[in-house]
């Protein structure tokens, strides 16, 4: 149950409470004789008691916590702001690196089926892994079998994948006029083996911004 549901249930406690409290307090007035023995008198009396004891109390308790919660607000909003505002400058005078997925946004497809050819232009796999830099050849593959519209990727020679469909697409719509190859920076990543199976697949993504 939400909160403003809770309060209004334990307000509508201290108001039933209050107003039946007359009722019981002298029932000759509203009934014209007194409906009620004194053991039964007794218990409704009680149970008065309690409903407006306890419905007071849960409200005192609410408004105690809103206040804290204020108050905390309040004290700590400022600290936070502080703190926040501090991280940020320390982010914006820190020399920005170079990295990878920021200079290379462009992703290869298919490398999986020439991981020998990446291993080899690699010198094979080490435990630390390769980010190796090169210059990556892009070539119109009309005689593709699978996509006429295809662009295969070269390194040194040797395919290491293509582009996907829609960056094909976007390729050869912003460089057509180009004369194939062409040509661009490209990142190797990857490649590691660790021992006990601990391997990983060669990657490439290329300094192209389709």
């Amino acid at each position: 149950m939400k909160p403003w549901k809770w309060i209004a249930f334990f307000v509508g406690l201290i108001i039933a409470g209050v107003f039946s409290w007359d009722i019981i307090a002298d029932p000759i007035v509203y009934f014209g004789y007194d409906p009620f023995p004194g053991i039964i008198y007794g218990t409704l009396v009680f149970i008065q008691i309690v409903l407006i004891a306890v419905g007071l109390l849960v409200l005192i308790g609410f408004g105690l916590l809103v206040l804290f919660r204020t108050v905390t607000f309040l004290l700590w909003a400022p600290l936070e702001n502080d703190r926040d505002s501090s991280h940020l400058e320390f982010i914006e005078e820190e020399e920005p690196r170079r990295g990878w997925a920021r200079d290379y946004p462009c992703e290869v497809v298919g490398e999986s089926r020439y991981q020998e050819a990446l291993d080899e232009i690699c010198g094979g796999k080490d435990s630390e892994g390769h980010e190796e830099e090169l210059t990556a050849s892009l070539i119109l593959d009309d005689g593709n079998s699978y996509d006429n519209k295809a662009v295969r990727i070269e390194i040194e020679g040797d395919t290491v994948g293509f582009l996907s469909r829609s960056n094909a697409r976007k390729f050869r719509k912003r460089y057509a006029t180009r004369k194939s190859p062409f040509r661009c920076e490209a990142i190797i990543l990857g490649g590691w083996n660790r021992g006990r199976g601990d391997t990983g697949h060669y990657g490439v993504r290329l300094g192209l911004d389709l």
